[in-house]
């Protein structure tokens, strides 16, 4: 499967290029709808149940989160999972330790980085309970599949449109890779912490807003579970006002 995922990913990545030359305001609801997908629904549901929604929603979000485009839902949970266990150490497969361009995108066409999450108990016990939920399994057995139809989907319907899924997909890993690489680079421009973490963790105030509220990382780090990032008037958390929306569908 890890080279079918980087296979996807270049895929991906390819379009995305492409799509550079061809950009609409459709990239802003694209963009937006991955955001979501993996900042509120892979990040704060899945990875660390922060909230709670319906069944029903909860099997729309399986299906949100994979259409996202970042990684199946299985290993959104397992790898983010690793990655608080193993915050800025040479284990950690996006810390800025391991290398900058490695820690902003380099990591998912790594295979090595990709199969390293499972190297431990915890994950491979991680993963068994995540594959207890049905529809989690068969969204992260079937993320290729799913993704190839949702983008042939958005081509019946017009190619700008899916020529806008790809710039928005860079778009959304580019967001993520700066919240891993900014956020965990002590003295980078606009960092400063809340918190005394035994980690590198910082908030920054450009990709703290910019990011959607996935930039208040040294809030998130000192309390992984808290649902709304927000520990200062400034610092706007749009994820956490998603999913108190979705907490009541």
């Amino acid at each position: 499967m890890t080279h079918l995922q980087i296979a996807f990913n270049i895929f991906y990545l390819g379009l995305g290029l492409i799509s550079l030359a061809h950009i609409t305001w459709w990239v802003l609801p694209m963009w937006l709808l991955f955001a979501i997908g993996n900042g509120t629904i892979g990040h704060r549901y899945f990875a660390h149940s922060s909230f709670n929604v319906s069944p029903g929603t909860h099997k729309i979000m399986c299906v949100w989160c994979t259409i996202s485009g970042y990684s199946p839902v299985v290993y959104w949970q397992v790898q983010h999972r690793h990655h608080h266990r193993h915050t800025d150490t040479t284990r950690d497969i996006h810390s800025p330790v391991n290398g900058h361009m490695m820690s902003l995108i380099g990591w998912i066409f790594s295979k090595k980085r990709l199969e390293s999450v499972y190297q431990d108990r915890a994950s491979k016990v991680a993963h068994a309970l995540s594959s207890k939920d049905c529809t989690v399994r068969i969204v992260s057995q079937y993320f290729i599949p799913i993704n190839l139809i949702f983008l042939a989907a958005l081509w019946a319907m017009s190619l700008e449109i899916m020529l806008a899924a790809g710039t928005a997909w860079l778009m959304e890993h580019i967001r993520l890779g700066l919240v891993n690489l900014v956020c965990h680079w002590p003295g980078f421009p606009g960092n400063y912490r809340n918190f005394d973490t035994d980690d590198r963790s910082h908030n920054n105030v450009i990709i703290g807003l910019l990011g959607l509220g996935f930039g208040w990382h040294n809030n998130h780090h000192a309390d992984a579970g808290r649902l709304d990032l927000r520990r200062r008037w400034w610092e706007w958390d749009f994820e956490a006002q998603i999913a108190k929306l979705l907490k009541k569908l």
